[in-house]
């Protein structure tokens, strides 16, 4: 281990909470056409976009897994999306590693969609809802483009959280 992976850790459980609880409190009551923002899906793309696939699961996972506390669905359900929508958007990393913010924002609200239609997905095959195709490509389409609007900010908040204190770059 790393001098300061202390540091960076709780860095990255208070990235987490704060997502969390802003998720389950504030953004309930919000949204754009009857849509929430789907902020830890934001904190895992942008994380997956710093720091790479492997970070990138890991804090897919465990943001999925406190999700999952006020949920009620399938506990580690959320978890499961997130840790393999992570990875996956992790896996783009170094095409858009040197490219544009716009480029960065896309990745961002791509990670959303597919967050958004990986997460319906399971849970119609655990037949745990009951909605229509249409439902989740609008919801995915509109929370893809509010987290692609907050891909920015998200970002230096995750490079913030997972960077090096050695080197002081995400590692």
């Amino acid at each position: 281990m790393t001098p300061g992976w202390g540091r960076a850790l709780l860095r990255a459980v208070v990235v987490i909470v704060s997502a969390v609880l802003l998720q389950v409190t504030l953004m309930a009551d919000l949204g754009l056409l009857g849509v929430r923002p789907e902020l830890l899906l934001l904190v895992v793309g942008a994380t997956a976009l710093v720091a790479g696939p492997a970070k990138g699961c890991v804090i897919g996972f465990w943001a999925g897994l406190a999700y999952d506390l006020f949920l009620q669905t399938p506990f580690g359900m959320v978890a499961l999306v997130y840790t393999v929508v992570g990875y996956l958007a992790g896996q783009t990393r170094q095409v858009v590693v040197d490219h544009h913010g716009s480029v960065r924002a896309g990745l961002v609200a791509g990670t959303t969609v597919v967050g958004v239609v990986l997460h319906a997905g399971v849970a119609l095959l655990l037949d745990e809802t009951a909605i229509s195709a249409w439902e989740i490509i609008r919801f995915a389409v509109v929370a893809g483009f509010v987290n692609g609007a907050l891909a920015r900010p998200a970002v230096r908040v995750v490079g913030w959280a997972v960077r090096d204190e050695e080197r002081g770059v995400p590692r």
